[in-house]
């Protein structure tokens, strides 16, 4: 039967936030792109643990990275509410097949980079691929 309705398939989108921001971005399982985006903020209270995170990444991934050094974010409240952000912000965007498994294995295995070093997590974005790129 035919629907104006597309239907999410849980398969391709499993309903949680990186399904969801998977769905978003690439509503049409059948054209998923090759490549994508996985754009990170963290932030950090010391330089050096910036400095540590930026050697960790460069290390590991091809990506585009930048620092910045924001005092307004230094008393910033986190998300749950817990700690303060930090004043080092370090922001790198890495390429990702956009793959829930994929996407999945990259967001732990940053996040756990991110708790190593000591970071504050501000939040990721899936985005589209630059044409080009990688």
């Amino acid at each position: 039967m035919f629907s104006f309705f597309r239907r999410r398939d849980a398969k391709v989108y499993p309903a949680d936030k990186i399904g969801d921001a998977l769905y978003e971005r690439f509503p049409k399982a059948d054209a998923l792109p090759e490549k994508a985006e996985l754009w990170f903020d963290v932030y950090f209270k010391t330089e050096a643990d910036a400095d540590a995170m930026q050697r960790y990444v460069e290390s590991r991934y091809p990506l585009d990275l930048s620092r910045d050094h924001d005092t307004s974010m230094e008393n910033e409240p986190t998300a749950d509410g817990k700690d303060t952000y930090g004043a080092w912000n370090v922001e790198f965007t890495l390429p990702v097949k956009p793959r829930h498994a994929d996407l999945s294995h990259t967001i732990r295995e940053v996040e756990r980079a991110i708790r190593d070093y000591r970071g504050n997590h501000g939040g990721w974005h899936l985005g589209i691929a630059e044409k080009g790129e990688g």
